[in-house]
């Protein structure tokens, strides 16, 4: 998309507000959004005897409304610390920021390994992310369909 306007690197949010749109157009019963960034910081948690990438919970304030998106990121940092102590930092909460998350009350920005990370590190916290939030939001008591969750 980048190279499709022209733009810079810089244009990165707006390059993944067209995707939002094009997403949501095409699959409108998408509830929730989740952005994928590398962290700067690369630590690894274990569980399970298995080295995880840690995550990190990045929750944009530059909009009205991002008290939706702060009660829903809460909960999920609850609930991954209990099911998975170590697994996940504290909540980044960028005051200047949007990161996208005025597009619904159902984005989340999540900071996963950094660039000292292996690639295993990575992969299996990828997948084990994946199976993760799904339980959460089922735990939620949301009913989950095939296009309702979609990683970027």
């Amino acid at each position: 998309v980048l190279n499709e306007h022209g733009w810079s690197y810089n244009n990165s949010y707006n390059a993944s507000r067209l995707w939002l749109e094009r997403t949501k157009e095409r699959y409108p019963t998408i509830k929730y959004y989740l952005d994928l960034h590398r962290d700067s910081v690369s630590l690894t948690a274990k569980i399970n005897n298995k080295s995880y990438a840690r995550i990190m919970y990045v929750l944009g304030m530059n909009y009205d409304g991002y008290e939706n998106n702060e009660a829903l990121m809460v909960k999920l940092n609850e609930y991954t610390k209990e099911k998975y102590p170590g697994l996940t930092r504290d909540i980044l909460y960028a005051k200047k920021n949007t990161f996208n998350q005025d597009f619904s009350g159902n984005v989340f920005l999540i900071e996963v390994g950094g660039n000292n990370n292996n690639f295993i590190s990575i992969q299996i916290r990828n997948n084990f992310f994946k199976t993760h939030s799904f339980l959460w939001v089922k735990s939620r008591r949301r009913l989950i369909k095939n296009n309702d969750f979609r990683i970027r």
